[in-house]
């Protein structure tokens, strides 16, 4: 058995498409028309139709398989069939609690269908896509609808989707049907792909994913491409031919080097040309050369005679951008650019780097230049340029033929070129006095400039209730003092509903959702924003508690921020308070400016931010490079590890004073010493303590426990802790902040996982948040917010450390109203880009991506990303070395003045990724500074000052990739 286990392991990881060899047969997706499926949930349209997966046995049960308590628990029966629009879905979901309250990127918390699609069979992750087929709320459709999210990759958005779904004795039946233009493919007869199928289950308030049930077998470690297994569009009969999913792979010549003027030939002998699949040559090529460096053309590929064209080379565009700033074409005539390289990987790993693929693979494909029979490769060397008089030879490797899919051949992205007519102007808002109407005929109905907000409380006691309406000059302050005149707990549900009206665009907590119906719980940007062609409306909640509980929705008719899991004690006042918001304009960004005036969070950032772990061999630096390499990444903020592990894993919070922090102390007098002006941090984790499995609980006071009781693990060491004010666990945590200053000598702190860690249940209670059965009104379960209970211990430390003049770095926004007045930088990370919208309210500064930055480059794409979605930037990888000063050279400080989608303007700078006439509205002088596509500043492209009306502005005119930074002299 566990030999099996091994092998279908195998076989996952490799893809290999193979029914023979895995216990799972590949899925032979039919045609199906005649009639086409009717997307109305009803199935009865799928009888004897589609191909079937059953998910329904242990076997089945990847993860957590402990808490699956069989088919009624969680279990599907999928059936898939395609046309040449759509690729259809039907599921019979098998489901005893039905739990769906997210939407968009959350929606994965709640019950849904996991689909994995692999058309480019590359091995590689961002080819992936990653779908989530969610029923939405069954038991309220007015909360959240049925949707089709994408995930993966990056920058997909399923909008010509249908999805229905109707509610079972067992589960529920879900029909979608997906665009095949969404998905960018052109579906063909036989095409192969790799594919997973999971049900998703969640039992859970808050909602978290419990279980997944999946069509692979294996152990489920995380949705990659690792776990797809083989597929292929069929027949109407679902027939496949009996050799479609065989590696077809040939072999012309695994090693080979070509002199000067040299040439080789190969016989590639074709029986049939296959429907649906592309010839296709891959090898590794490079020019040998004693270092790595740029390109030559000089590799010659005919076929048959015929020559290979730029059309056969269609994955590199026709210039390449290199990561040195410059470009170069990737053919001359009909000869193939190669780089100079010592071997086959050394040329990515210099300046001259290509972007967006590896500089010594090539994939050619060989339309209309095969015939059946024999064919004729043949492979020149007309490198005629030599080096020091000396002749060039070319190395291969790895020369193969196959039928590949044609999601394998991507064109590359065109960027659009700096723009040539009229331009945008962008400057601050100067008017700050907003007209409202505010009407108020009852305690329960405002009418704000015509639009009717209607406020609920759902209760079975009696409650005194007072409201306040104050106009401010940008927005409406709404208070609702609650009193629990009872002697008992009083558990309540209160909603804030308006008329959505006309809307073409929806903001949940800041992300835009494309199919503009949904939910969303994000405490630290808690709002429902729509938008309309000339107008907009806006709905938020403000104070702590209804921050941390709210969930903020949109039905399509209707928008809700709602708090349905509070409880007032016996003798308690609240005061609940929302923000009610007009918008002049039809733009999301006027809500975000107007509650930041409001906060009066527009507090200077005064640098960029960088970790620095000594210990990497990359990192074993001279003084000086270390110098530079800060420099290069214009850290003001530098982190330093204690790289001394306890119990195999880093010192992260109290354990940081039972390692040997030698390492560390040196670190932070050497950069103290050679760069003065750095604010040098250390990290700390106040909620995780490295605690192995069995160790007895230290601090059972202050553990964070789950549902059951058991103790919540952030991994299989991680114990998770609250730091509670005069519990044991923090008054050694406190010994443990002592010494970070005393023995490390260290400035202040990167403040890890700030919030807390989710919700905890058991004693202590928060004495505010329960959950509620909405159909007696009885509360069911006590709860906690940890970011609640623990925030008495976390401010006092917060506050004397910015009265002591410790500079403060804190990843997660404001959860809470009580935190925004203690101003330093808090940045969100932001491996998902859309978690940005999360520091739209305070900092908008987003933590790099440690996954897929490898490269400045990367980094840099990753800046362009974080001004789309309003934001700075701060380094996160450690592993990424610069070369040169990038963006953020010039992108602090930075005190805001307004935030928006591309470009950012600040008192002592505007950073730009867009083109138009930029100014502050004044006569202000000011120098500009360009980054090129990959971060590089350049010289080329030139900012003008001009005025208008007493007015400067900096004309900017820049191509799709670029950036710019307008320096207020």
């Amino acid at each position: 058995m566990n030999g099996m286990k091994l092998l279908r392991r195998i076989l996952a990881i490799l893809v290999l498409f193979a029914s023979a060899a895995t216990a799972v047969e590949p899925l032979a997706v039919p045609r199906v028309e005649d009639p086409t499926p009717i997307i109305d949930a009803d199935l009865g349209d799928w009888e004897h139709r589609g191909a079937v997966t059953v998910i329904n046995t242990a076997e089945h049960a990847t993860y957590r398989k402990s808490l699956w308590r069989g088919p009624e628990d969680a279990g599907a029966e999928v059936r898939m069939g395609y046309d040449s629009k759509h690729l259809y879905f039907a599921a019979r979901v098998t489901d005893d609690v039905v739990s769906q309250t997210q939407s968009g990127t959350n929606l994965w918390r709640g019950d849904h269908l996991l689909v994995l699609l692999d058309f480019a069979q590359t091995g590689d992750d961002k080819e992936l896509i990653q779908l989530g087929l969610s029923p939405g709320n069954l038991d309220a459709p007015t909360r959240t609808r049925p949707e089709i999210y994408a995930w993966r990759p990056e920058g997909l958005t399923i909008t010509g989707a249908a999805i229905a779904v109707q509610r079972t004795v067992e589960g529920y039946d879900l029909e979608a049907a997906v665009p095949w233009a969404d998905l960018g493919i052109k579906p063909a007869l036989y095409l192969t792909f790799g594919i997973e199928l999971a049900i998703c289950d969640s039992d859970s308030d808050p909602p978290k994913q419990k279980t997944v049930i999946s069509r692979n077998p294996g152990k489920w470690a995380r949705p990659g491409i690792e776990r797809v297994l083989p597929a292929a569009l069929a027949t109407r009969t679902g027939a496949l031919p009996a050799d479609v999913f065989e590696d077809k792979a040939v072999t012309l010549v695994e090693e080979l080097v070509i002199e000067p003027k040299g040439k080789r030939e190969y016989q590639l002998d074709i029986d049939t040309l296959r429907e649906g699949r592309i010839p296709t040559l891959t090898f590794k090529a490079r020019t040998v050369f004693y270092r790595s460096g740029g390109c030559i053309a000089g590799l010659g590929i005919t076929v048959n005679g015929e020559p290979i064209t730029k059309k056969n080379l269609p994955n590199r565009p026709l210039h390449m951008q290199l990561a040195s700033g410059i470009s170069t074409p990737s053919m001359q005539g009909n000869l193939i650019a190669l780089f100079y390289a010592t071997d086959f990987e050394s040329a990515d790993k210099t300046a001259y780097a290509p972007l967006g693929f590896r500089a010594c693979d090539y994939t050619l494909r060989l339309d209309d230049m095969l015939e059946p029979g024999a064919n004729t490769v043949t492979i020149r060397n007309d490198c005629h340029v030599s080096w020091r008089a000396k002749p060039l030879s070319i190395a291969l490797a790895n020369v193969r033929f196959s039928w590949a899919t044609p999601a394998r051949f991507k064109p590359p992205k065109v960027y659009k070129d700096a723009p040539t007519g009229e331009l945008a102007v962008y400057e601050p808002d100067t008017d700050h006095k907003a007209r409202f109407k505010v009407e108020q005929p009852s305690d329960d109905v405002l009418i704000i400039n015509g639009r009717k907000v209607t406020t609920t409380i759902k209760t079975k006691h009696e409650l005194r209730r007072t409201r306040t309406v104050t106009t401010l000059d940008e927005l409406i302050l709404v208070r609702d003092t609650i009193e629990n005149t009872s002697g008992e707990v009083v558990p309540l549900i209160i909603e804030h509903l308006a008329a959505a009206g006309d809307y073409n665009k929806l903001y949940l907590c800041g992300r835009p959702v494309p199919n503009k119906t949904g939910a969303n719980v994000v405490p630290e940007n808690p709002s429902v924003v729509v938008i309309g062609e000339t107008d907009g409306f806006a709905l938020m909640a403000y104070d702590d508690i209804f921050r941390l509980h709210c969930s903020a929705a949109c039905d399509g008719k209707t928008l809700e921020i709602a708090d349905r899991n509070l409880a007032l004690r016996p003798g308690v006042t609240y005061e609940h308070a929302w923000v009610v918001m007009p918008l002049s304009k039809p733009d999301y960004w006027q809500f975000v400016n107007r509650m930041r005036r409001h906060y009066d969070v527009n507090f200077t950032i005064e640098g960029s931010f960088a970790f620095f772990m000594f210990e990497r061999e990359r990192m074993r630096m001279v003084p000086w490079d270390a110098v530079k390499w800060l420099d290069d990444k214009a850290a003001k903020y530098v982190c330093v590890f204690v790289n001394s592990k306890y119990r195999e894993h880093y010192a992260q919070g109290l354990t940081k004073r039972f390692v040997d922090p030698t390492t560390a102390m040196m670190t932070n007098k050497v950069l103290r010493a050679i760069r003065p002006d750095t604010h040098i941090l250390t990290y700390f984790n106040c909620f995780d303590y490295t605690q192995p499995p069995g160790e007895q609980t230290k601090w059972p006071d202050a553990v964070v426990r789950r549902p059951d009781g058991k103790p919540i693990r952030g991994d299989d060491v991680m114990q998770v802790y609250m730091p509670i004010e005069g519990s044991g666990y923090t008054k050694d945590l406190e010994k443990t902040v002592e010494w970070t200053f005393d023995v490390l000598e260290t400035d202040a702190y990167w403040w890890d996982m700030y919030n807390g860690y989710g919700t905890h249940f058991g004693d202590p209670w928060d004495g505010w948040t329960v959950d509620i059965d909405p159909k007696t009104m009885r509360i069911t379960n006590r709860k906690s917010s940890t970011a609640l209970l623990t925030w008495p211990w976390r401010e006092k430390l917060t506050r004397r450390m910015l009265a002591e003049g410790r500079p403060l770095v804190v990843s997660g926004s404001p959860m809470m109203h009580s935190e925004i007045k203690h101003h330093l930088p808090r940045v969100v990370e932001t491996a998902d880009i859309g978690r940005l919208s999360r520091s739209h309210l305070f900092t908008p500064i987003a933590l790099g991506d440690h996954i897929t930055e490898k490269s400045e480059a990367h980094a840099y794409r990753w800046m362009l990303l974080a001004l789309d979605w309003g934001g700075l930037y701060y380094w996160y990888s450690v592993t990424v070395t610069p070369t040169r000063p990038t963006l953020t050279s010039h992108m602090f400080p930075f005190t805001p003045i307004e935030l928006h989608s591309g470009y950012l303007i600040g008192q002592e700078r505007i950073v730009t990724n867009r083109s138009g006439l930029f100014g502050w509205g004044d006569a202000s002088q000011f120098e500009a500074h360009v980054y090129s596509r990959v971060g590089a500043e350049t010289d080329e492209i030139k900012i003008k000052r001009i005025e208008y009306n007493g007015k400067a502005y900096a004309e900017v005119r820049i191509p799709e990739g670029y950036s710019v930074a307008i320096v207020r002299r």
